[in-house]
């Protein structure tokens, strides 16, 4: 692992942390802001508004000067043969050594007459923080420059089943990438001389589902990443001493752990032994899977305080210290 995750908790000073709250622009990440209003749309993999969407991911993240790449791929489903594409969003393709963050940008199909899933927490809300993640941090990773670890966002397709009456209609592009990846010198940037594949560069996944409903829970799902787990709590329970979180409820349990196993993206990774953290909140939100997902069910304080949290968490693990100091002033007035 690249960084010792006891560090994690401490390898940034309070005004450090208080730079990277400032950086929050909420209205950015409001059902009408720019970095989710785009994902509140029916997306269900090879229709119109999910090609909309990866339109929108590649010329946002491109804008962003990130290296995109696309893993496009058919499969039979019990829809018929259906077009799929993840996309992969990495800053700087010639480190060995990748923090993947990610989440699932298709929405669940609905059979007509059965209403429009939006799926504003499944997973429109992931998908926004993490383009919040790229356009807060961009800068501060380039005066970082480290060349031996970055960041890469990647937004799978097919996550959700069509029908669910087959155990493979699940997880399509996540199982598609995941194989891809295990093959040596995919999409190796030119003149990095890597010979890993793909898969070996992660050091650690953190996957993002079902966020932006008020008061979630969130377990430690895998051994492997458990001190992973706790750092982020240690984090959360540091910002909310220094009052940069809005509400008082724990969003990590760190007394018991979690022993179910959910079918999501992060599965074929687990079977490929790579580690991940599980960042979705069991119970799931009373609006999963239901027509009431939509902007309406969404709690702004919530998608606020990930927002500051998940930035904190991955500037502690790329050790990337932010300078000057900004001013509290800059937080927005709903969120000081």
């Amino acid at each position: 692992m690249t960084v010792a995750t006891s560090d994690l908790i401490t390898t940034l000073t309070d005004d450090e942390i208080l730079q990277l709250a400032n950086l929050t622009q909420i209205e950015r990440l409001e059902p009408t802001g720019e970095f989710l209003k785009p994902f509140l749309v029916k997306r269900v993999p090879g229709t119109e508004g999910n090609k909309q969407v990866q339109q929108y991911i590649i010329e946002t993240m491109t804008k962003l000067g990130w290296f995109i790449e696309t893993d496009p791929f058919t499969a039979d489903t019990p829809l018929g043969r259906i077009d799929f594409r993840n996309i992969i969003a990495t800053k700087n393709p010639k480190a060995p050594t990748r923090l993947m963050l990610s989440a699932h940008f298709d929405s669940k199909y609905f059979a007509p007459g059965k209403g429009d899933f939006i799926g504003a927490t499944d997973s429109a809300v992931p998908c926004a923080l993490l383009l919040d993640i790229a356009h807060t941090l961009d800068k501060l990773i380039d005066e970082w420059h480290n060349p031996y670890v970055t960041v890469q966002l990647v937004f799978f397709d097919g996550e959700e089943a069509f029908k669910g009456q087959v155990p493979e209609d699940f997880i399509w592009g996540a199982k598609h990438l995941a194989s891809y990846w295990e093959q040596p010198q995919l999409f190796a940037f030119p003149g990095s001389g890597q010979d890993k594949p793909p898969l070996q560069k992660i050091d650690l996944m953190v996957l993002l589902d079902l966020i932006g409903t008020p008061q979630p829970l969130f377990h430690d799902y895998f051994d492997i990443t458990s001190d992973y787990f706790k750092a982020m709590a240690g984090l959360e329970r540091r910002l909310r001493k220094m009052f940069l979180l809005t509400s008082s409820q724990t969003y990590f349990n760190t007394k018991t752990k979690y022993q179910g196993r959910m079918i999501d993206d992060h599965v074929p990774f687990v079977e490929r032994d790579v580690p991940v953290l599980h960042l979705i909140p069991w119970p799931f939100p009373d609006v999963w899977h239901t027509v009431r997902d939509d902007a309406s069910c969404l709690d702004m304080a919530t998608i606020h305080n990930f927002s500051v949290l998940m930035r904190v968490f991955v500037a502690s693990y790329l050790k990337a210290h932010p300078s000057p100091l900004g001013s509290a002033q800059n937080i927005s007035p709903r969120f000081r």
